[in-house]
């Protein structure tokens, strides 16, 4: 299935400091799937970065022939968002 991305998803990804290969890297092998509305999915993947963990959070729009990543970000509070991880 195709890949593609919204212009506000490049935008936050670029404005976020995050590797394209990591948000790929969740999309393709997630640690968590969240239904989120119809057809949008949130994938989800523990990572570290300096030191630290992080929850890398990749909300995708399923269409017939792609994936559509809407947006992409990470944040610290793995228990909040229920990340495999504490």
């Amino acid at each position: 299935m195709k890949l593609r991305y919204t212009a506000h998803a490049e935008k936050q990804i670029m404005e976020r400091k995050l590797a394209k290969k990591l948000v790929e890297e969740t999309i393709n092998n997630p640690e968590q799937t969240i239904l989120q509305g119809h057809n949008v999915l949130i994938y989800q993947k523990v990572y570290q970065e300096r030191g630290k963990e992080y929850l890398l959070r990749v909300a995708v729009k399923l269409s017939d022939d792609s994936q559509v990543v809407l947006t992409a970000y990470r944040t610290s509070k793995i228990k909040k968002y229920g990340g495999n991880k504490s």
